[in-house]
């Protein structure tokens, strides 16, 4: 599935959400990133885990277009839900759901 990666998450009220100083519109490649790369407290992901995450954000950086299999889509979920508010998470996990409908950029 093609996603858009600079595109802006929104809030509740559809207002982009704001982050980082100075305040600017979080993108899903922001989000992504921070739901990849943080672990939560007491965990400690084996070598292969950190690859597999190491080379996903390769990819959020490559270009503002990527092209995510199901299996990263879905693993980019579950990272997502370890540790990103509500908020955050369901926006993530909206646009991966409705890349083909909403999101994706067209080829």
């Amino acid at each position: 599935m093609l996603i858009d990666v600079t595109q802006t998450l929104k809030g509740y009220d559809g207002e982009p959400i704001m982050n980082g100083m100075p305040l600017q519109p979080l993108t899903l490649r922001e989000a992504a990133f921070t739901a990849l790369n943080s672990v939560p407290e007491g965990e400690n992901p084996p070598a292969t885990i950190k690859e597999k995450i190491y080379a996903l954000t390769l990819k959020l950086y490559s270009d503002a277009a990527i092209d995510l299999t199901i299996d990263e889509a879905a693993f980019l979920k579950e990272r997502s839900g370890a540790v990103m508010a509500p908020l955050v998470h369901g926006r993530i996990v909206e646009i991966l759901e409705n890349a083909n409908q909403l999101t994706a950029i067209e080829p």
